[in-house]
């Protein structure tokens, strides 16, 4: 039988889709979900929404009503979603360029903007790589500005006894497909500020909930996730016709509404095993590091195995733009879905230039871009499968 491994993927229980569905009018669910969730970060405030770029959209509004300040500043290299949240609540981006060696903000670059228009810094922690909080923190001290904590590739890191998303003065997390926990799709949003909970509180009170059609949709993609996203049955899913994995586009006109009931009993269940799928995440990726960096075409990312780190993918960075793509398609070939993450640099997505405070070029940005794969680590992955990502890699490199 042929086995295909995905490229992110949680484990669902076809139980807890069905199970949670009866949950559908009962109006304490939400609020089960958000205790459950605010004991496990030790935060005051937490709310939910119907993604993650909707939850930062909603920060950023409340934030906009404390300051006169329009710019936010977000790597030049991370998911298209967040300039997209940013561009929907009316304010400008700033880019700056990352590290090869973290895929963190490059703070020598940081250090040289302009600070004196900026609402907002908004932090990276991409595929689950810790970023450098103290410089953050001590940026944003010395220019007084906000920090939001995206954290929606990090539910669960722990850093020296806090959770990513609770470093600034607000942060966020997504339970889209693909993340540490999901709901196929979701957002939550955390603080321990009163007056910022108190504006995002009366943004969410006006929210539409989302209609029979939307919740029989996202009940329908939770089935076929939880069946289809099995190796020995995904396959299937990569040959249908029409159907996009891991695509990421700059798209501002979002709708953003409630999570559903049902969602958030899912999101509950789930919840009680993120730590056992995190700690899976970070075995797979300790060992697939391990093998690959024998390779000299290959750099790992330094913080990659840091106590703080469960790796949502294991993030490589190939040596020539050529090479990547034939070791891209070796591994499809093999059955491994890895994938190469965002198309571009931001500084290079044309849509967005009018929407920019400056434009920088992010050269970093643009290297990491066009020599980015990534490789599965979560719970489906087993020790096959690292044996076989590794002999595939290494055939790739000899030819």
């Amino acid at each position: 039988m042929f086995r295909k491994l995905p490229e992110a993927a949680v484990v669902l229980y076809l139980r807890d889709v069905f199970e949670s569905v009866w949950h559908v009018q009962d109006p304490l669910v939400e609020q089960d979900l958000l205790d459950s969730l605010r004991n496990y970060l030790k935060v005051q405030y937490c709310f939910s929404v119907s993604s993650g770029r909707a939850a930062l959209t909603c920060i950023l509004k409340a934030l906009r009503m404390l300051s006169d300040k329009t710019d936010v500043i977000i790597p030049a290299y991370t998911c298209f979603s967040v300039p997209s949240a940013i561009v929907k609540a009316g304010l400008k981006v700033r880019l700056c360029d990352i590290k090869l060696e973290t895929l963190d903000f490059d703070y020598e670059y940081l250090g040289g903007i302009d600070f004196r228009n900026v609402l907002a810094l908004v932090t990276c922690n991409l595929f689950g790589l810790t970023c450098d909080y103290k410089s953050i923190q001590r940026i944003a001290h010395k220019e007084r500005i906000f920090v939001i904590d995206d954290s929606a590739q990090a539910l669960g890191n722990n850093l020296d006894g806090r959770m990513a998303g609770t470093f600034g003065d607000v942060g966020f997390f997504s339970l889209g497909k693909g993340k540490n926990i999901t709901t196929f799709q979701g957002g939550i949003i955390v603080t321990h500020h009163s007056n910022i909970a108190r504006l995002i509180r009366g943004q969410l009170a006006e929210l539409p909930s989302p209609s029979l059609g939307e919740r029989m949709a996202i009940f329908f993609k939770l089935l076929f996730y939880s069946i289809f996203l099995n190796p020995r049955l995904y396959w299937m899913v990569s040959k249908m016709p029409g159907v996009e994995l891991g695509v990421s586009r700059f798209e501002p006109g979002f709708a953003i509404k409630k999570l559903s009931a049902f969602q958030a009993e899912l999101g509950k269940r789930v919840l009680k095993r993120l730590d056992q799928y995190n700690h899976l995440r970070r075995r797979n990726a300790s060992r697939l590091a391990e093998e690959l960096r024998t390779f000299r075409e290959i750099t790992i990312p330094v913080n990659l195995l840091d106590d703080s780190v469960y790796p949502l993918r294991l993030p490589i960075i190939v040596s020539d733009p050529s090479l990547r793509e034939r070791l891209y398609h070796a591994l499809q070939q093999s059955g491994i879905a890895a994938s190469k993450m965002y198309p571009t640099s931001l500084d290079r997505v044309h849509q967005l230039l009018p929407h920019l405070a400056q434009f920088q070029e992010c050269p970093q940005a643009r290297f990491v871009a066009d020599r980015l794969l990534t490789l599965p680590t979560h719970p489906y992955v087993q020790d096959q499968d690292i044996a076989n990502i590794t002999r595939v890699i290494r055939g790739a490199l000899k030819s």
